[in-house]
């Protein structure tokens, strides 16, 4: 008997590994890269023409629970943020198998436990200072989990919420509500008997189903792509904010109840917008132009590389940009490429020999992505900005006096024509 059941388990087994390779040539299958900066990651989820500002971006979680996929499924989400429980691998299909999940030991989070009344487990959190141009966000997403349909109101209720927030408003809500009203989003809340209009099963990929999936390519492509018991339709949140004002959008996810049975969710790139009446004044005056009428000629007609140290400042031994007039310093850099498509820009960061070698060219190399980052958010594209961290490798000046290290802590700007 146990030899018949082995036999049998191969046959199911070839069933499916057939029922992949046919699929593969015609679907391909979701790819994730955790190797992005969680900065990198929320520059990410902004579009080209979004009138978002974004300042600081912090993390706290596991190091496998964040990262930025490519699904081949256009109808859903085609790129973006995925944030898990667990580790983003785990998301990608075939859903051969529910897998339990993984424990990243991370910790819980108090703020999502407030909803899900719950103790939390392995959240991942990641925080996002922005400013808005105008008087409106929003963004789109959908969530998934592996507590469907077994676990729905077992005391598990795994949880997400996007929390705006402003301490001077004294503000802090979850914009991850069910429509107009202030339903989360939770396993128990929308499910296959709860809210059901909003819910996705996703059938297992076996010899069970293969006669299904031939008739429904839809739920095939979906349970070949995503490796979870079920997930929501397309969500979208939004809400009113005041322009020109500091907020933080903290996205969090965590397991409820237990550290098993991981949920993700996942946010479109490019969708996190500022839309409604624009109040800012984007245009910068240049009285002190970056570039002058004839270094712009030389950079354009005879390929000339210009190089300029621009006084960004930044906070103690920190890639915090920390005023307003770095901000229009790199304002006026964004009007400059705007309007001259064919230069592009590599951000060059500096320091004196204070602490040693390593520390010194990490902590360059986060001071010009800072920069270049603030540059692709206001809308230059990727293609014509690149970064480098050079630390204490190149002075300008003697590190033995303190103005001479003041000179060496410094950003430089390479100015070139588009090959």
């Amino acid at each position: 008997m146990r030899r018949i059941a082995i036999f049998i388990n191969i046959i199911r087994l070839c069933l499916i590994f057939d029922l992949i390779l046919a699929s593969q040539s015609s679907i391909g299958q979701m790819t994730i890269d955790t190797t992005r900066s969680a900065k990198a990651i929320a520059v990410s989820l902004v579009g080209a023409k979004s009138n978002i500002i974004i300042k600081e971006v912090t993390y706290q979680g596991a190091k496998q629970s964040i990262g930025i996929f490519n699904n081949p499924l256009k109808n859903i989400i085609p790129k973006g943020l995925i944030l898990s429980t667990g580790d983003v691998f785990d998301a990608i299909g075939p859903h051969i198998i529910s897998k339990n999940g993984v424990t990243t030991d991370a910790e819980g989070d108090a703020d999502l436990e407030k909803i899900a009344a719950g103790k939390t487990y392995d959240a991942a959190v990641l925080d996002i200072s922005f400013i808005s141009l105008s008087d409106s966000i929003t963004f789109n997403y959908f969530f998934a989990s592996n507590e469907y349909p077994d676990y729905v109101d077992k005391g598990v209720n795994d949880v997400f919420a996007f929390f705006l927030c402003n301490e001077e408003l004294k503000l802090k809500k979850n914009m991850a509500v069910l429509g107009a009203t202030d339903i989360p989003i939770t396993v128990n809340n929308i499910n296959d008997h709860k809210n059901s209009d909003f819910f996705m099963k996703n059938l297992a990929w076996n010899d069970i189903n293969i006669k299904k999936f031939k008739t429904d390519k839809d739920a095939g492509a979906l349970s070949y792509i995503f490796n979870f018991n079920g997930m929501t339709v397309l969500l979208h949140a939004g809400s009113k904010v005041i322009p020109n004002k500091e907020y933080h959008l903290k996205i969090a996810i965590a397991d409820v109840g237990d550290r098993i049975f991981d949920s993700a969710v996942f946010l479109e790139a490019g969708s996190f917008k500022s839309t409604g009446t624009l109040t800012a004044d984007t245009s910068i005056a240049l009285n002190d132009p970056v570039l002058n009428k004839s270094e712009i000629t030389a950079i354009l007609n005879k390929d000339t590389v210009l190089s300029k140290i621009l006084n960004i400042k930044f906070g103690f031994d920190s890639d915090k940009i920390t005023d307003t007039s770095s901000y229009k310093i790199l304002d006026q850099v964004i009007n400059l490429l705007k309007l001259n498509k064919k230069i592009t820009l590599k951000v060059c960061g500096h320091t004196d020999n204070t602490g040693n070698i390593d520390y010194n060219k990490k902590l360059s190399l986060a001071r010009a992505e800072s920069v270049a980052l603030y540059l692709i958010s206001k809308g230059i594209e990727k293609t014509r900005i690149s970064y480098a961290g050079y630390g204490d490798t190149t002075p300008v000046a003697t590190n033995e006096t303190e103005e001479g290290k003041a000179k060496n802590r410094r950003v430089e700007f390479i100015f070139s024509k588009n090959k």
